[in-house]
């Protein structure tokens, strides 16, 4: 899929979970660690939790 599709995508899976009143942060992240696992690939996804909070 091109980077285009999966941010129109995510965005729309972004407004959907904030309609049902999740939290925006964790809507955020949530979105954000699939749409880079669906870009660069879902190992590499893994690791960017790892690299942020140490």
């Amino acid at each position: 899929m091109s980077p285009i599709v999966v941010g129109i995508i995510g965005i729309l899976g972004l407004l959907l979970l904030l309609a049902l009143r999740m939290q925006v942060g964790f809507c955020m992240v949530l979105v954000g660690f699939i749409g880079f696992g669906i870009l660069c690939s879902f190992d590499s996804s893994f690791s960017i939790p790892g690299m942020e909070f140490l």
